[in-house]
């Protein structure tokens, strides 16, 4: 049986508002929609009664998800502290989780808070490089190429859509990749289990980047410790043999490289300290 952990997250006063204030949007733009389209809705009505929504506004929140699964809910949102969304953006991940019933994971489009019109990411493949993953779309415009629906193989956990069911059966977030890569290694358990994972790029999140650690400047040597900590952990319970063999391959290559740039930075930063860059 899988072990469960309560986990409380901890939001300051801001982050409170801030998102109360997007729950509140959401519900009005839901409401206008309902009013725009009553007779429409009126047909299924009975549809979206049976279909409980439990809005968690806090990622990886350990002691939500089971509360929500104890309700029988159907689909359950997790959602970092780090972003804000679209009115529509609920709305439209819902609707791709009833486009796809084998879907696990329904995700959308990310984009930097500071650069609204530039992509964090749209979804992650695994590369088995010394990083384990890559960001598809990672920094590029929001030209409309990736205003796609597709299976893919992760989406980032900063702003997710789970199916209850498939967390009944394959267990919830494994606590052990706490703060990196517990996304990743949660769409390959459900993708073994045979559930897929949906990325709809019309739903819309920004994303703080790093915001949940301080922010981009703070990205330092004990979350680059995690980061890699939990590349290896995942190795090791996913992993091929060759897989881990090019993942360790991979690390060892970029060894001298590493030295080499934390050499030149501090001699750059002891530069900077003289005045003389």
């Amino acid at each position: 049986m899988a072990r469960e952990r309560r986990l409380t997250s901890r939001w300051r006063p801001d982050e409170r508002r801030r998102h109360r204030t997007q729950l509140e949007r959401t519900r009005r733009h839901t409401r206008l929609r309902r009013e725009s389209r009553a007779a429409n809705l009126r047909a299924t009505r009975g549809a979206r009664r049976r279909q409980r929504l439990a809005r968690i506004a806090a990622r990886a929140a350990g002691s939500a998800p089971p509360r929500a699964l104890a309700r029988s809910t159907e689909l359950i949102w997790l959602l970092n502290n780090d972003t804000t969304v679209e009115p529509d953006t609920l709305e439209r991940l819902v609707d791709a989780a009833r486009r796809h019933p084998d879907a696990a994971i329904v995700g959308g489009k990310v984009l930097r808070m500071d650069r609204p019109d530039t992509l964090w990411t749209a979804w992650g493949r695994v590369t088995w490089l010394q990083s384990l993953i890559a960001l598809e779309g990672c920094d590029a415009p929001d030209d409309g190429a990736f205003d796609v629906e597709r299976p893919v193989p992760w989406i980032p956990g900063c702003s997710i859509l789970l199916r209850a069911q498939a967390l009944r059966e394959i267990g919830l977030l494994d606590e052990s990749f706490f703060a990196y890569h517990e996304d990743v290694e949660w769409a390959a358990r459900a993708r073994a289990a045979g559930w897929s994972v949906w990325y709809t790029g019309g739903a819309r999140t920004y994303h703080a980047v790093h915001g949940s650690s301080g922010g981009e400047r703070y990205y330092g040597g004990f979350h680059k410790y995690l980061s890699a900590r939990n590349s290896v952990l995942y190795a090791k319970i996913h992993g091929h043999i060759w897989q881990v063999a090019l993942m360790a391959a991979a690390i060892v290559v970029t060894i001298p490289f590493q030295f080499a740039r934390r050499w030149l930075r501090g001699e750059q930063e002891g530069f900077a300290e003289l005045g003389l860059m």
